[in-house]
Order: structure tokens, then C-alpha cells, then sequence
């Protein structure tokens, strides 16, 4: 039976205040900030610095003028191998990107400067030395908010830097400094030696009119209704992690609202034969029945593999009942089971459901996985995995579509972008590319909605029970389901301003924590 549900317009204001929920929403802007007075860092006196990207000879001739060694990396080296420069002469890290490189080039010096960073937390661990690690992009000074700068891959190095910042806190002075593409290397030189001794923000820009800047939040709510431009039944999205978790909520209640139509895809299959052997039983519970069950037949199974089963059963629940939750609305849906990153099976699926359809008007990329550990454990299979599904996945999306047919570009990225987190270095650049793709497009397509969101976390989602009790027992607060989709929601509904092309949603009280 299908469930009619009200069209927006003027009464979706009346349905809920997000100011009232606890949860906030901050958009980014631009703050100048003066560097200190105060030297917060002291300079190693001599030792090498390796050079990462731009290995021109001013580059050089800089670095050795400053008493240093350089010692440069090139496209030729070894990620893994690049570790042998890192002795117990090593002084510090300078990279810097080329302002006309091009994406495979930018890519390449986003893993030099990830792989740098990882040999730096290794050496200065081992050798118990104390380094400086500066990344440095030419996006403007701006990080690309105002700009179309098409290099802004090399921007995602500021959360490999931010990350990095709280694993090794005051032992290694680490900035991430964006530039205007026209600075000369005097002046580029002269504000990376401020910002390595004075600097107290590791995320600082410079632009033509050489005043320092921040990103800072700027709490805001709009209240007014875009009754132009609100998504519709003819409305096509294509939905990356859209059958599970907290993206799934989201999309069911778009399907709701708006009674449009989605393409959606994720990495597990649709059972067709599926019946739930634990139907009313949650995930923890039921792994425990599983174990315990098996015990009984004499075959013991671990903890992990009890987990596995569970999660693959409750899989099963949550991608049957987004379909059948949005059929109910009066929705046309198509899910494929589809690895975001295989960009041949992605166009496969998208050419047969536009079809069916029509063409794709709206993308929502909320796939993500998690691989956390420290820099010094991470390997590149963990960070071509991690980094690859928000890379790859939106690149994939864009390039196999008519963007000029988009009318809504939502993607999930998160406050550990943002901020930077332990643990997740190549996670938070993920969700940087994320951030500085939607400013890009946000500036080079105007008759489009772009928005990256960065969510703090759920409670659901890839915050399982052992990392929510944890939380819990530090005080954190989580983003509830119902008022996570309908801030996504929220994000369809109302005007729209170039400000918001990136939010921070999350408690108050947790920006900037450890979370």
C-alpha cells in the first residue's frame, strides 16, 4: 500500500526546529588570524629536510640557505621506500604542490605526503628526534572556497596534516599551509619559517593580499523555505551506501518527503530467499544467541565470526527495508550490489536504471570505511582502501553521468576531516577531498546544490556498540537517526547559500575534541 505523504513547501518548517535538537550546524568561513608573537616551536639547528613535490632548484637553494640538507623524493620513489631517507639527521619534511599539476600528479603527491608523514612518525618514535612536517598547496590562500582551482586533490593533505597534529601534539610542528599560485619562493619560504616557529594553527592560508586566514564555524540556521528548487517525483539521485546504515535512513526519509526515484548501490547483495532466522533481536544480542547455538552443535565458533554472521543478517533486514520503505512512498528504486570504486560495473547500473528513469539529477555519496590505526602502523593497501571509496567513489559518480543535468550534490564526510582524529589520517583526507570537491563545484556549477556534510557521530552507523559506550563514558553526545535525516533532509528544503557548501554538524560542546 503506498503511504501519501504532504509535498513540503511552507508546512516543512512546522514539521520540526533544528535548532531545538542539541545538534548543531556550523558552516565554514574565512577569519583572518595574525600568526603569534610567541615561538611555539624551536628549529632543529641542522639535519636534513626532505623535499616531497616541488623540487625545483629555488626550492633547494631555500631550504639549504637555512642551514638545512635538502634531500629530494621523486614520482620514482617507493611509497614503502621512501623510509630510507629518514635517518638521524632528519630534520624535518617540506612538501609543496605543483599549482599546475594534474590529477594523477596530485594524487601521487597526496600518498608521497601521507608516506612522508608515516616515516616521520617512525623516525621521530625511534630516533626520538623532533622534526617539523609542512604541506603546502597553491589553491589560492583560500582552500579553494572562492577559487575553480582544478588541483584541489592536493588540498585533502590538510587532513593527513591535521591528523597527524593530534597523534603527535607538541613533539613535531605540523602546518598545512595553502598559497595563492603566484607567491614567489622568498615569500613562500619566508611563511613557512614563521609558521614552523610561531604558528599555533595548523591549518593556515595566504592570499594575494598576504594576510594569514583560518577556516572557522559560524553557527547559522536558515529558516526559509526554496519552494523553486525542492527535489520531486521526477527528481533521479544516485545513492552510493544508500541500502544500510545511517545514509539509508536519510535517503528513506527523502523518499518521503519527496517521493523521488533512486539508484542505489552498496557492497552486500539483496537475498531474494532471505528469512530471518532472529527476527526482533538486535545486533549484539544475536550475535551472542549465534555463539551460542553453535557451542550447543559442538562446533565453537570466535567472537568475530559470531559478529560477522550477526552483521550479515542484520545487512540483510536494513537493505530489504530501505527498498521496501521506498516503494511503499510511491518511489521507483533500484538496488545493485556494486563496489563504488569499480567504475566499470558503476556504469553498467547507471545505464540501465537512467533508462528506466531518466537522467541523474541529484548524487548522495555516503559509502565509507574504516581502517584506524596509528601513521607509523598504516600501509598503503589501508589507505588506497580508505581514501579510495570517498576518491574514486565520487570521481566515479561525476564522470559517468551529464553533471550539467545536477541539481543537488550531497556528500557524507565527517568532523574527522574537519579536525583531524587519531587514528583516521587516511580517513580524514578522504573526507578533505570531499571538502574541497565541493567547493570546487560549488563555484564552477551554480544552478547546483553542493553540500559536504561533516557529521559528527551517530548513534548507528560505523559507531558500533563498543565505540558508543566508550563515547558514552567520555560524555559525548551522538547524532540520533531522527534527527540526523532530518537535518539531511533540511539540506534539500531550505534556500540555499554559497556558505554552505560545507557544515559541521555536531554537538556544541564536542567541537574540536577528541571524539
Amino acid at each position: 500500500m503506498l503511504v501519501e505523504m504532504p509535498r513540503l513547501k511552507n508546512r516543512f518548517v512546522e514539521d520540526y526546529s533544528l535548532e531545538s535538537m542539541g545538534i548543531n550546524r556550523y558552516e565554514v568561513e574565512l577569519r583572518r588570524a595574525p600568526v603569534g608573537e610567541n615561538r611555539m616551536f624551536s628549529m632543529p639547528s641542522h639535519g636534513t629536510v626532505i623535499i616531497v613535490g616541488d623540487r625545483s632548484e629555488a626550492v633547494i637553494s631555500a631550504v639549504r640557505a637555512k642551514g638545512y640538507i635538502p634531500v629530494t623524493i621523486g614520482p620514482e620513489e617507493d611509497y614503502e621506500e621512501m623510509k630510507r631517507f629518514f635517518d638521524k639527521s632528519f630534520a624535518g619534511v617540506i612538501s609543496i604542490a605543483d599549482s599546475s599539476c594534474n590529477e594523477d600528479e596530485g594524487l601521487d603527491f597526496v600518498k608521497r605526503v601521507f608516506f612522508a608523514a608515516k616515516h616521520t612518525a617512525n623516525t621521530w618514535f625511534e630516533k626520538k628526534v623532533v622534526p617539523f612536517f609542512v604541506a603546502v598547496t597553491k589553491l589560492g590562500g583560500t582552500f579553494g572556497i572562492d577559487g575553480t582551482a582544478p588541483e584541489y586533490v592536493t588540498g585533502s593533505v590538510s587532513g593527513i596534516c591535521k591528523s597527524a597534529k593530534r597523534e603527535w601534539a607538541d613533539r613535531v610542528s605540523v602546518h598545512y599551509i595553502d598559497v595563492y599560485p603566484e607567491i614567489s619562493y622568498s615569500d613562500l619560504f619566508d611563511l613557512i619559517w614563521k609558521e614552523v616557529e610561531y604558528g599555533d594553527i595548523v591549518e593556515t592560508g595566504y592570499a594575494e593580499d598576504k594576510q594569514r586566514r583560518i577556516l572557522a564555524l559560524n553557527e547559522r540556521y536558515e529558516k526559509r523555505i526554496d519552494d523553486e528548487n525542492l527535489p520531486d517525483e521526477n527528481d533521479v539521485f544516485l545513492c552510493a551506501g544508500g541500502g544500510e546504515g545511517v545514509t539509508s535512513e536519510c535517503i528513506m526519509e527523502l523518499g518521503k518527503r519527496f517521493h523521488s526515484k533512486f539508484i542505489i548501490f552498496g557492497m552486500n547483495k539483496i537475498d531474494d530467499g532471505f528469512i530471518d532466522p532472529y527476527p526482533g533481536i538486535n545486533h549484539e544480542e544475536m550475535a551472542v544467541k549465534i555463539a551460542a547455538e553453535s557451542a550447543a552443535k559442538g562446533k565453537r565458533i570466535t567472537p568475530s565470526e559470531a559478529d560477522r554472521a550477526s552483521r550479515a543478517i542484520v545487512s540483510q533486514r536494513q537493505l530489504r527495508k530501505t527498498v521496501s520503505t521506498l516503494k511503499k512512498y510511491g518511489c521507483q528504486v533500484d538496488y545493485y550490489q556494486c563496489d563504488v570504486t569499480e567504475k566499470s560495473d558503476l556504469k553498467k547500473i547507471i545505464e540501465r536504471s537512467e533508462k528506466r528513469m531518466g537522467p541523474v539529477t541529484g548524487i548522495v555519496h555516503g559509502a565509507g570505511v574504516l581502517h584506524d590505526c596509528l601513521l607509523n602502523k598504516k600501509e598503503e593497501k589501508g589507505f588506497d582502501k580508505v581514501f579510495g571509496v570517498k576518491y574514486s567513489g565520487i570521481r566515479n559518480m561525476l564522470e559517468l553521468i551529464d553533471i550539467s543535468r545536477l541539481k543537488y550534490m550531497l556528500l557524507y564526510s565527517s568532523i574527522a576531516g574537519f579536525f583531524g582524529n587519531f587514528g583516521q589520517s587516511d580517513y580524514s583526507c578522504g573526507n578533505e577531498y570531499l571538502n574541497h570537491l565541493a567547493r570546487y563545484y560549488n563555484n564552477t556549477l551554480p544552478a547546483c546544490k553542493v553540500m559536504s556534510m561533516n557529521w559528527g557521530p551517530w548513534n548507528g552507523g560505523m559507531v558500533d556498540h563498543v565505540l558508543k559506550n566508550a563515547m558514552i563514558r567520555r560524555g559525548k553526545n551522538l547524532i540520533e537517526l531522527d534527527e540526523g535525516k532530518m537535518f539531511f533532509v533540511d539540506a534539500f528544503a531550505k534556500k540555499w547559500n554559497k556558505s554552505d557548501c560545507q557544515l559541521i554538524i555536531n554537538d556544541e560542546n564536542e567541537l574540536g575534541g577528541d571524539f
